[in-house]
């Protein structure tokens, strides 16, 4: 039986080896470009990258400027924009929404108070407590006070203007133990947008330590936001008694048109 040749040449192990091995490229030596770029053009960036470095930028600043506005304040300063404040609103007609909660687990609370220009009051209370809601509502017109709760019909409430009853204050006897180390601070925590408006914010904090047959840490912190023209838009107060949390938030509405009329005749 004949052998083709070019078979026999291929057996050869030492033959074989020779024509399968392929002669690799030389590799080329990395630019300074594709250091930079894996696809070679260092120079250039993704739309991607850039807007990630801008991203990055931006956040820094604010940072930056966030921390640069905040600062600690004395007492006096603290006042200051609070008796302002109450300057200003003096007579003005407004709406003030107050909200609690967390005074026991699911409790709530909502009330509406609106001032009229005339000195008339209306004020709404809504209250959740234990699955179970009531409602309030009472209207003040010069010395006419009205009233009505839930969906009863209103009725007229006559107030006695005679000398109230007098309680007797005295100090309880209580358990007697160092008396409580009290700290507080006050801070200006720059400027914020609330509801749309630039307000500057200010913060005061109240820690209470209280060593008797434990030791106990309560913390009281109030929040204030004012207008650029000193109106306060919003108060907003975090009762921290372990491990319960009570909390209080106030709204200042001067915009809304405020009308008060007797309900009844």
């Amino acid at each position: 039986m004949e052998i083709d040749n070019s078979r026999l040449l291929l057996s050869h192990p030492l033959l074989s080896r020779i024509i399968m091995t392929k002669k690799r490229p030389v590799a080329k030596p990395l630019d300074k470009q594709s250091h930079l770029h894996p696809g070679g053009n260092g120079l250039k960036m993704t739309k991607t990258s850039i807007l990630l470095f801008v991203l990055i930028g931006v956040t820094a600043v604010l940072c930056i400027d966030a921390q640069a506005q905040t600062r600690k304040i004395d007492e006096g300063e603290f006042r200051s924009k609070i008796n302002t404040a109450t300057r200003l609103r003096a007579g003005r007609a407004m709406r003030v929404i107050v909200t609690t909660e967390g005074y026991a687990p699911g409790d709530r609370s909502r009330t509406v108070y609106d001032h009229g220009p005339d000195g008339a009051m209306r004020i709404s209370v809504s209250r959740t407590s234990k699955g179970f809601e009531t409602r309030s509502e009472t209207i003040r017109i010069g010395g006419n006070f009205y009233a009505r709760q839930n969906d009863d019909g209103w009725r007229k409430v006559e107030v006695s203007s005679g000398p109230g009853s007098a309680v007797a204050g005295g100090r309880g006897t209580g358990t007697l133990g160092p008396p409580p180390r009290i700290e507080t601070e006050y801070a200006y925590l720059g400027k914020h947008r609330i509801n749309g408006q630039k307000a500057d914010r200010y913060r005061k904090t109240i820690t209470t330590t209280t060593i008797a047959e434990r030791k106990l840490v309560r913390t009281f912190v109030e929040e204030y936001w004012y207008r650029e023209d000193g109106m306060l838009l919003r108060m907003a107060s975090e009762d921290t008694i372990p491990p319960n949390k009570y909390r209080t938030t106030t709204e200042y509405d001067y915009t809304s048109t405020i009308i008060i009329e007797p309900p009844i005749e």
